[in-house]
This record gives structure tokens, sequence and C-alpha cells, in this order.
């Protein structure tokens, strides 16, 4: 085991390619189609396994059943907390373009079609409500 990782390290200094131990080859960290993502937690900076073996693993896992259950529940519970953030800002900040109060009333972006980055119901569902669309909403 232990030689095995020498011959990795080794391979690596003369190189400049990292192993992927999943598909057990060794490829160029920095290839944006095969290399490795970027990681800050590993030494070498980039990830364990190569972008397609992550790729593969990641589309197993999220075909399991109970896998997508959670990631949809994740995604409910982030839309509930931002509708939750949205609404609690509107009922003490009135527009400050129209001065309307009543939050479910409110016409909340005013801004032109071209500066507009996206409807309020997808920011929130997207997990980007919160301090970043009351900015962009309200200068």
């Amino acid at each position: 085991m232990t030689e095995n990782i020498r011959v990795v390290i080794q391979h690596f200094r003369n190189t400049g390619q990292l192993y992927c131990p999943k598909c057990q080859t060794f490829k160029d960290p920095t290839n944006p189609d095969d290399g490795f993502a970027s990681s800050k937690r590993r030494r070498t900076g980039y990830q364990l396994w190569c972008r397609s073996c992550q790729q593969q693993y990641d589309r197993e896992l999220y075909r399991k059943p109970k896998r997508k259950a959670a990631i949809a529940l994740a995604n409910r519970r982030r839309a509930a907390e931002n509708s939750v953030l949205v609404f609690a800002y509107l009922v003490h900040n009135p527009c400050v373009d129209c001065g309307q109060r009543d939050p479910v009333l409110l016409e909340f972006d005013h801004r032109d079609e071209v500066e507009k980055v996206s409807s309020i119901s997808d920011m929130i569902r997207g997990g980007q409500a919160g301090q970043l669309l009351v900015d962009r909403c309200h200068n």
C-alpha cells in the first residue's frame, strides 16, 4: 500500500498528473473536460476523483429514491425559509418606488426589464433571496 502511494506521488512530481483511484488512471488535473475539480480541503488542491468519475457517482447517487426525496425536501425547506425572509423584510420596509406597505399587494420589483435579474419567485426557489435580493431590488 505504501509503495503504491510513493509511486503515485513520484509520478505526480515528474509529470504533474494526478491519479484517480476510481478509474485507476493518471490524468492532467487542469484539463477542464476530464481533469480534477478544485478542492480547498485537500493538500493537492484537487478532488480525489476525476470529473468523469465524480459525475458518474453523483448521477448514481441522485437516482436513488431516498436521496431524491432528501434533495426535494431540502429544496422545499430552502424555498420556505427564503419566502419568510422576503415577507419579513417587506413587512418592515415599504417599496422605495411606490411606498406600498402591504407585502401581499406589493409589486416587488419596479426595475426596467433589462436590469431585472429574475422573478422573485424564481429567486426564492433558487435560494437567492435574502440581502442580495433586497439590495438589488431596492437600490
